[in-house]
């Protein structure tokens, strides 16, 4: 009997297994993480664990050709990892980028996604042309932020943009034109330290002799115009579009705006090229200012002989601001697929990308964490000072700003032309503040 009792139990045991194990091999209904890649860089988001709806979307980039080309590489990538969403890219140049920020990201095309500057994700927030992007961070990624870049994404205690990368403004100096410059004592000339130094220049050129242009610009460029007077003014460079540029009570800046109209004859108002650079190394021009990528890969384009010739300058980056030209994807509140949108975003911005973007264009990676000897970025920035750039936030973040900015580039354009002087400039300047103020 006992026998027969043991029987039934084994068999019992045996049907139990049977019903029990294919539960167990089945695979888990939640997403599993995504394991982080061999160079400890942040992993990109995980596969849903479901097929997602067909999502066609349109993404609007305002990029230069080179940087486009990089996110064409990186588009084609996701649509093979995610084939049911198909974003189509369409570039805009960022010299006339401005009626897309003005029509709040509408072209007439519907646009889901769109890549901007830095400094229109607020103003496109508060016009409510975006949604917020809080749900597009991976991981630790919403914290992982330098304040430089992250502060003008923020507004009414959300994120509204998923930073890609910057790419700030740097001094660049042709050290043979520098090395002939001497001082009234016949000493040789150091770099410009102080304001009243920067307006010396113009003379000690053509004291030397020199034909050489003193400084080299994009007029057309707003943060190249401020990165240059903070320089030069030893001030942060957002002090023209914050409040604080309501005032007068620079006399730095005062002082270097009051050049009379010859020595402004003496600034090269171009967007950099390859006959720049190639002149510019020749001794066509004492300093320049452009974004860090533009120098690094100007300088890369010369001919040794001709390299050697010029020197970046970060002096600057040691202030408590600078610009960072910083780029970043918002989510159009007209898209009908946020959460494929988010999902391309959180795909375009992981560190892999980041990494890609530095390593094909130069541009740097948005988090402090990518700054590692293993990746290789330079110069590496995470361990800076907190109280110097890039881990301050800038002092103008409203959503007035690109509009300030862009009446900036006329008062310049104006001023470089000598049609106006720095007492013109001292009124119309605090004057569009009050008009700005005035309308909304």
């Amino acid at each position: 009997m006992a026998r027969r009792k043991t029987v039934l139990i084994i068999l019992a045991l045996g049907l139990m297994v049977l019903l029990v194990s294919p539960w167990a091999s089945a695979p888990s209904s939640k997403t599993p993480p995504a394991a982080l890649p061999a160079n400890g860089a942040e992993a990109t988001p995980p596969a849903p664990a479901e097929a997602e709806e067909a999502a066609d979307l349109r993404a609007v980039a305002v990029a230069d050709e080179a940087d486009f080309a990089t996110l064409e590489k990186q588009n084609a990538k996701f649509a093979l990892r995610y084939p049911d969403i198909r974003v189509t890219l369409t570039r805009v140049d960022p010299k006339v980028a401005g009626p897309l920020l003005d029509s709040r990201l509408d072209d007439g095309r519907a646009a889901d996604l769109a890549l901007v500057p830095g400094e229109w994700v607020k103003t496109l927030a508060v016009s409510g042309a975006i949604l917020p992007a809080d749900a597009a961070f991976v991981g630790e990624a919403l914290s992982d932020q330098f304040n430089a870049v992250a502060a003008p994404l923020k507004w009414n205690d959300y994120t509204w943009g998923v930073p890609r990368s910057m790419d700030p403004y740097v001094l660049v100096w042709n050290r043979n034109v520098l090395g002939s410059l001497r001082r009234e004592d016949g000493s040789p000339l150091d770099r410009p330290q102080r304001a009243e130094d920067w307006e010396a220049l113009p003379k000690r050129l053509r004291d030397a002799g020199s034909g050489a242009a003193w400084l080299a610009l994009d007029a057309s460029d707003p943060f190249a115009v401020m990165s240059w007077l903070g320089a030069a003014a030893g001030e942060r460079a957002d002090v023209l579009p914050g409040d604080q540029g309501k005032a007068w009570t620079g006399q730095a800046l005062e002082g270097l705006l009051a050049m009379p109209p010859e020595d402004r004859l003496g600034i090269r108002a171009e967007a950099p090229d390859a006959a720049f650079w190639a002149s510019f190394a020749a001794g066509g021009t004492l300093a320049a200012v452009v974004r860090h990528s533009v120098a690094t890969a100007g300088i890369a384009a010369l001919p040794k002989s001709d390299a050697e010739a010029l020197e970046i300058d970060r002096t600057a980056w040691q202030r408590p601001f600078i610009w960072t030209a910083g780029e970043s994807f918002v989510l159009s509140a007209r898209t009908l697929h946020e959460e494929a949108a988010r999902t391309w975003m959180a795909y375009m911005t992981d560190a892999a990308h980041q990494l890609e973007n530095y390593e094909e264009t130069g541009r740097l990676p948005a988090y402090p964490s990518l700054y590692t000897a293993r990746n290789g970025v330079s110069p590496n920035l995470a361990n800076v000072s907190l109280s110097s750039f890039p881990n301050q936030a800038p002092s103008a973040t409203g959503p007035e700003v690109p509009i300030r900015l862009r009446r900036l580039t006329g008062l310049w354009e104006e001023w470089l032309d000598g049609r106006i002087g720095v007492e013109a400039w001292k009124q119309r300047w605090p004057a569009s503040f009050a008009e700005f103020e005035a309308n909304g």
